[in-house]
């Protein structure tokens, strides 16, 4: 009672109290007697976080903004996914028959080579099960498999992904390379068979390890 007698001193003038309250209340209800005017001692909590999903009700009438900070707040929406889930959604929305007529890429490309959600979640479990660190993907597309495998991998792990157009790699490399994980891809650009026979040459050489898990998807049609 006494640190709280102290405490209220240092809120308001000596003697006063409030109304209807003995010396002795005072003590015990001081810190709600004057409120504090800060917005982290949770007299406004919802205007601290103005994005706050809790504030989903505008005020009944209008409040002075002095009384009501949060009154001015607008709602924005939540951030983007993941950066596999942004690939996969610029190549839904990508023109690709564009990008083959305008000879942007050397194929004919869609947006169903892609892997989808169920796909990448299978990767990641084959990832896991079979305990990989080094992963082989034949046929990449823009790498939303490599990028859900890189993300299941160790910290060590590395995903070597083969793929036909170099457009298509660029394209991909903007979204994988926002991750975390990205750093673990490593691609090569030209013909399956051609392209192994490089990786072939590098594990010959000492210069590269086994891979304990290889996914070929290089026959889209």
């Amino acid at each position: 009672a006494e640190a709280g007698g102290f405490f209220y001193s240092l809120l308001a003038p000596p003697g006063s109290a409030p109304p209807g309250r003995s010396s002795r209340s005072v003590a015990m209800t001081a810190p709600a007697w004057r409120p504090a005017s800060c917005l982290a001692s949770g007299a406004h909590p919802l205007a601290t976080f103005p994005n706050a999903y809790s504030h989903s009700r505008a005020p009944a009438g209008p409040l002075p903004r002095q009384e009501c900070p949060a009154a001015g707040a607008s709602w924005s929406s939540p951030l983007s996914g993941s950066p596999q889930q942004e690939l996969r959604r610029a190549v839904r929305e990508e023109d690709w028959e564009r990008h083959y007529s305008e000879g942007l890429t050397e194929i004919r490309m869609c947006a169903e080579w892609s892997a989808g959600p169920e796909r990448c979640s299978l990767l990641q479990w084959l990832v896991h099960a079979s305990q990989a660190r080094r992963a082989l993907e034949v046929g990449s597309f823009c790498g939303a498999a490599a990028l859900a495998m890189a993300e299941a991998l160790p910290e060590e792990g590395e995903v070597r992904a083969v793929e036909l157009d170099r457009y298509a790699v660029d394209f991909g490399r903007r979204f994988w390379m926002r991750s975390l994980h990205g750093r673990k891809i490593r691609h090569s650009v030209g013909g399956a068979l051609e392209s192994l026979r490089r990786v072939a040459a590098e594990a010959r050489s000492g210069l590269l390890q086994p891979f304990d898990l290889a996914v070929v998807d290089a026959d889209k049609e």
